[in-house]
């Protein structure tokens, strides 16, 4: 899901003993970083786990499916912190398809492929 980026941190600190600016900036900052992990925990985290738990318990022929958007092979001007979250999903996915096997794997070309020809059949667009 994405809630959107926080708003950019303003005004002027009371302190004025220490810089206002640096303030500000660790302000911002703090902010920020705290958006990207909202993002993280909702997004990734979760498929890191379902990933883990398919590791352990997912026999050869099993199916994992993770949502991905858009926003993971394209730039998201003001949703920085929901462009990297389906980004690290996207990376993800792809790492854990091509460690599941060098022939049977999700990442071997072969079955990217057959993957591919079967959605398009079945969807007008991913």
């Amino acid at each position: 899901g994405w809630e959107g980026d926080p708003p950019t941190a303003s005004g002027k600190v009371d302190d004025p003993t220490d810089s206002w600016m640096e303030k500000l900036i660790e302000a911002d900052a703090d902010a920020h970083g705290d958006g990207v992990e909202r993002m993280l925990r909702m997004n990734l985290y979760p498929v890191l786990a379902a990933g883990r738990a398919m590791d352990l318990y997912m026999g050869e022929q099993g199916l994992f499916v993770a949502i991905g958007a858009a926003a993971a092979l394209a730039p998201t001007p003001a949703m920085y912190a929901y462009g990297l979250s389906k980004s690290a999903v996207h990376h993800y996915i792809q790492t854990l398809g091509a460690s599941s096997g060098p022939k049977t794997g999700l990442g071997h070309k072969s079955q990217r492929k057959k993957a591919t020809v079967e959605l398009r059949r079945s969807k007008a667009y991913l």
